[in-house]
């Protein structure tokens, strides 16, 4: 089977054929609890690299010769972890069906998509995958208000 054929999208579950060896820690505060709650979303290194160069020099940075402070490099599973404060779980998650799937999963019709938009925007921007940028742009100018 050529690389081209391979059902992404079946990397991300819980049941993916290749163990994760990655993981977010997604940080989010519950006002309702007034308290801080920590989600964990499972990734792969190699695929995040391929598609952003910011994930690439996060993950990798031995083939980049610098140092980066904020990467935890294992988390309790000995997973290698990235720490994200500035946005929702919803929105890394978003990020990553988009980058192992492909399709565009953000629709905008009401204000509460487009909050959530503007999160996974802003990871886009910070991980810099292009094409998930590109996408949400045009999804926010095209909102009616």
């Amino acid at each position: 089977m050529a690389i081209s054929a391979v059902k992404w999208s079946s990397f991300l579950g819980p049941d993916s054929p290749v163990p994760h060896d990655m993981i977010f820690k997604v940080t989010e505060s519950s006002s309702e609890l007034d308290r801080k709650m920590h989600i964990y979303v499972n990734a792969h290194k190699f695929v995040l690299a391929a598609v952003s160069t910011e994930f690439k020099k996060l993950l990798y940075p031995e083939a980049q010769d610098i140092d980066i402070v904020d990467l935890k490099p294992f988390h309790q599973s000995g997973k290698t972890e990235i720490e994200v404060t500035s946005s929702t779980v919803e929105a890394v998650q978003a990020m990553l069906q988009f980058v192992y799937d492909g399709e565009p999963q953000f629709p905008v019709d009401d204000a509460k998509q487009l909050t959530h938009t503007f999160h996974s925007l802003n990871l886009a921007y910070q991980y810099k995958i292009q094409g998930l940028v590109d996408l949400l742009e045009s999804n926010i100018s095209s909102f009616r208000l």
